[in-house]
Order: C-alpha cells, then sequence, then structure tokens
C-alpha cells in the first residue's frame, strides 16, 4: 500500500480519531477568567472579585490532586489487574480525608471505569440481544440496529449528549448512565466489520482500501484466527502506524468493574455456536471473588471453564480499563477529567495456548520501550470546571 494515501502520522490520527471518543468541554471557568480580564475593572465588584480568586485557588487544588492521582495508573504493571482493591482508590480516600482538613472544603474524588460498557460506535448487535440486555438497554428491541444504521450513514457518535438528541426516546435510563459509552477502542475479532471499514476510511481517505481492509479481517473471522495484540502490528502492517490503538486486539471490558447485569449477558451469549460451558458458574464466581481481590488475566481460563485463549470471551472480557473518568467536586467548583491508557502492542494482555501469560515477557522489554508507552497515557485528558 502506498504510504502517501495516508494523510496523518500514528500521533496525529490517534489524536484525530479521539476526537470521536473524548468529549472536549470547554472549561466556564476559564470563560469566567477571560471575562474578567476584558471587562473593565470597576464593573467587577469587589465580592466578585473575591470569588473569581477564591474559586481559582480551589480549581488550582484539585489540579495538583489530579496531577498526584493519575501517575498512579504508571506505576502499576501493564500486565497487572485494575480493580476497585487497587492502590489508587485508598489514596483517592486518603486525599479527601487530608485534604478537607487543608482546603477547609468538603469535596468529593470519585474515579469511574467509563469504557466496560457496550460501546455504540464499536458493538454488534448480537451482544445487545442476548438476555435481558435489550430491555435494559433499549426502549425499541431493534434499538442496535438504529444506532447502526446511523452510524452507517452519518458517523460515530462524539458523546452520549448527541446519542440522546438523535434518539431522544431509545434509551433506558439506567442505560445512560450504566451499560453504555462512547469511550474504547476498536478490538479487530469482534467490532463491527461496517464500523472498522468507516473508520479506516475517515483515516485513510480511501474507500477502496477500507472495502479491502474489512474483508481482510472478515477472512480471518472466517477461518476463526484470533488476533492478539502482540500480533497487531504483523497483522495491519504500515497501517498500524496510523490505526494502533484505536484498532487494536485488546479484551475491551474489564471484568472488574463491569455491570453485573452486562456481564450476565456477555457470558450467556451463544459466540458463534461456541458457548461457555457454564455461564452461571462462571457468573457467581466473578461476582464473588472481585468483591475480595482484583481477578487477574491467569484467573479467566479457570472462571469461564475453557483453556482455549482464542476463545472471544477473551476479547471481550479481560482486566484492563483503558478509559478512565476522574471527577473532584466540591461546593462550588468541579473538575473531571477523562484519559485513556495506550496500551502496549508488544502485550497481548490475554493468556498463550499453555495458559502462560504472555504478559510476562513485559519483564524482559527494555526501559525504553516501557517508558514510551508511559508517556503516551499522559497525553489525553479532558478538563472541565464548573462554578455555579
Amino acid at each position: 500500500m502506498n504510504n502517501k494515501r495516508f494523510r496523518h502520522t500514528m500521533e496525529e490520527g490517534f489524536s484525530i480519531i479521539f476526537s470521536f471518543l473524548i468529549i472536549v468541554v470547554f472549561s466556564t471557568l476559564l470563560i469566567s477568567i477571560l471575562a474578567g480580564v476584558t471587562t473593565p475593572a470597576g464593573s467587577l465588584s469587589k465580592k466578585e472579585k473575591m470569588d473569581m480568586t477564591h474559586h481559582m485557588i480551589i480549581c488550582r487544588k484539585y489540579q495538583k490532586i489530579s496531577e498526584s492521582l493519575i501517575p498512579l495508573f504508571l506505576e502499576k504493571q501493564p500486565y497487572a489487574p485494575d480493580s476497585p482493591h487497587n492502590r489508587i482508590f485508598k489514596t483517592i480516600e486518603e486525599f479527601e480525608i487530608n485534604e478537607e482538613e487543608d482546603m477547609n472544603e468538603d469535596f468529593e474524588i470519585t474515579l469511574t471505569d467509563i469504557s466496560s460498557r457496550i460501546n455504540v460506535n464499536t458493538f454488534r448487535n448480537e451482544i445487545t440481544h442476548s438476555g435481558q440486555l435489550p430491555l435494559l438497554l433499549f426502549t425499541d428491541p431493534f434499538g442496535m440496529e438504529l444506532i447502526e444504521q446511523y452510524r452507517a450513514s452519518t458517523g460515530f457518535f462524539t458523546n452520549l449528549n448527541t446519542l440522546e438528541n438523535v434518539f431522544p426516546y431509545l434509551l433506558q435510563e439506567e442505560a445512560i448512565t450504566e451499560l453504555i459509552t462512547v469511550h474504547g477502542y476498536w478490538n479487530l475479532n469482534i467490532a463491527d466489520e461496517s464500523s472498522l471499514e468507516k473508520l479506516y476510511y475517515m483515516m485513510t481517505d480511501d474507500p477502496a482500501e477500507a472495502e479491502l481492509f474489512r474483508f481482510k479481517i472478515r477472512g480471518k473471522r472466517e477461518n476463526r484466527e484470533t488476533i492478539s495484540n502482540n500480533e497487531i502490528f504483523d497483522f495491519l502492517g504500515e497501517d498500524c502506524n496510523h490505526l494502533y490503538p484505536v484498532v487494536s486486539a485488546v479484551p475491551l471490558l474489564n471484568i472488574n468493574f463491569i455491570k453485573p447485569e452486562l456481564l450476565k449477558a456477555i457470558l450467556n451469549h451463544n459466540f458463534g455456536s461456541n458457548p461457555l460451558p457454564n455461564p452461571e458458574e462462571s457468573y457467581m464466581k466473578i461476582i464473588n471473588q472481585r468483591r475480595i481481590k482484583g481477578i487477574e488475566t491467569s484467573n479467566l481460563p479457570e472462571i469461564f471453564g475453557i483453556e482455549n485463549t482464542n476463545h472471544p470471551v477473551f476479547d471481550y472480557l479481560g482486566t484492563r480499563t483503558w478509559f478512565w473518568h476522574l471527577n473532584i467536586k466540591g461546593r462550588e467548583v468541579e473538575l473531571e477529567i477523562e484519559f485513556c491508557i495506550i496500551p502496549a502492542p508488544e502485550i497481548s494482555y490475554r493468556l498463550d495456548e499453555n495458559n502462560l501469560l504472555l504478559e510476562t515477557s513485559q519483564k524482559k522489554r527494555d526501559d525504553n520501550k516501557e517508558k514510551e508507552f508511559v508517556r503516551l497515557i499522559q497525553n489525553h485528558f479532558t478538563f472541565k470546571a464548573v462554578i455555579p
């Protein structure tokens, strides 16, 4: 393929696609500050000036808190699970106690997994038809088909507000807050083929190559060949420089955070006439084990009751969270940050056929590659400050 057809480098392309994944919100605090700068000094009362100064102090403090928390994700090994038992959640509790005393300000910090949900930009309708999930997600049993038709003709959803505006009565209330997302990666093994084709076309402006890309993926699926994330460069070739990590092969949903009703639907899915042997037993094991500690990748074959780690369930369910929402909310100021973890292309994030963690090869990687992985993680966040 002629590389000149591509208009962007890997990082530029990633940033462009990220405009479809991360909501860019203008800071109302910044608008207020700019308004203050352009407004004659005499038009602001003494109280208004004091309030603005107070808000700026709080916002800087919240910013420092976030800068202390996010690096904790970089201390964890890439093959270690994300779970509510991780150190960062204990640190959040400590911040809430210590910083409130220091600031004399009540505030709450929440960290939420926002990618372990049904991604309306990438998912196929087979999963959304599993069990009771259609009733939990949509008011119309063909809700996902309507969404697929829209994204095929118009494009991907930038945020849930857009989805609600386009389909004002389609989504159940719980689905909007707990079960649906626009944040996540396209997994080559399970993402909707038409969605992958459209994404490729958006990146290349080449409809013929986009169609070939779709047929290439279909051929793999028809042969029941699974692509691991550490094989992604071999499969994509030059395309990988423009598509990765938006297109990857990492497990999409974190088994330690996924909502029980969505977890149950995925475990009970038929997986192309290859169902799990005992989905109800798997479900109870997950619910019980994750209450005690984070479930690790090495636990998954026993939990699912299958030894073949090329099974599609390993593409849906893993132990990592890729997109996070950090919220620091006080009486007057709220800071919201959405950020992502960029998966390392040298790591599988699943098990090989011998049930040996491919991630253990990470220990042998040189430090420079590991630092590069860390550097990329810090590049994508969005801030929102709200002053009532």
